[in-house]
């Protein structure tokens, strides 16, 4: 792929990376592996989040974003080189716990239910035991994989927390901070305010700027206007 298209895509594409994490994490946590009903894992819910490799869903497109972008571009400091690697183990261990989801919703409850002595010839029940045994495991491995999904998650978070910042000036990316703040503060938690801190410096001024700016460039400029308004609002606890 050419370089110099590549360059002339980096603010999209490192956007993109950042938004589909903040989404997969979302859903990760509150759809594919919810522990709202007890330590719940979603088959379908993960399914549509990897997708195939001729549909591909939001993780898979991540993982492969996430490669050529950290791969490819020049200059890449360390904490995107490892965002490569970590996005890469989250895929690949969300397509374990996928086959393992499976396996967990289609076969174990058909062993639980299934008796060797009353299927199986004598010197056959061994098999039938051992088989009933390995299909069981699954919800071991599941619960493991889930730990590993929440760890690397985690580090994920913290790896933008240092990469970001290399790219305060990305205009598209401050637009995504303005646009979507409050879901990124659901992912990002307390450690928002120091990744805003640390991208745009005190106060919201340099990131609201700098999506104005995206704003008016991509035409909507009522909205680019709206935007730098807002700094002018004196806070809530003013008369």
């Amino acid at each position: 792929m050419p370089k110099t298209w590549l360059m002339n895509k980096q603010h999209e594409l490192i956007t993109e990376i950042f938004r589909n994490f903040c989404f997969v994490h979302s859903q990760l946590l509150e759809e594919c592996i919810s522990t709202q009903n007890g330590n719940s894992v979603c088959f379908d819910c993960l399914d549509k989040l990897l997708g195939q490799e001729t549909n591909q869903g939001p993780l898979w497109r991540l993982k492969d974003t996430a490669h050529l972008v950290f791969r490819s571009i020049p200059d890449t400091p360390l904490s995107g080189r490892l965002l490569d690697w970590a996005l890469g183990y989250l895929f690949h261990e969300c397509m374990k716990l996928k086959e393992d989801a499976y396996q967990l919703t289609n076969y174990v409850p058909w062993f639980e239910t299934w008796n060797p002595k009353e299927h199986l010839p004598g010197d056959d029940q061994p098999l039938g035991h051992d088989l009933k045994a390995i299909a069981s495991q699954s919800a071991e491995s599941i619960d493991r994989e889930v730990q590993r999904i929440r760890s690397v998650l985690a580090l994920c978070r913290k790896l933008f927390m240092v990469y970001l910042p290399h790219h305060g000036d990305n205009s598209l990316l401050a637009r995504f901070f303005y646009d979507r703040l409050s879901h990124i503060r659901t992912v990002f938690g307390s450690q928002c305010d120091e990744l805003l801190h640390a991208m745009y410096g005190p106060g919201p001024e340099g990131m609201v700027r700098l999506a104005a700016l995206s704003l008016r460039q991509g035409g909507w400029v009522q909205e680019a206007e709206q935007a730098l308004q807002s700094l002018k609002k004196p806070p809530k606890d003013q008369p």
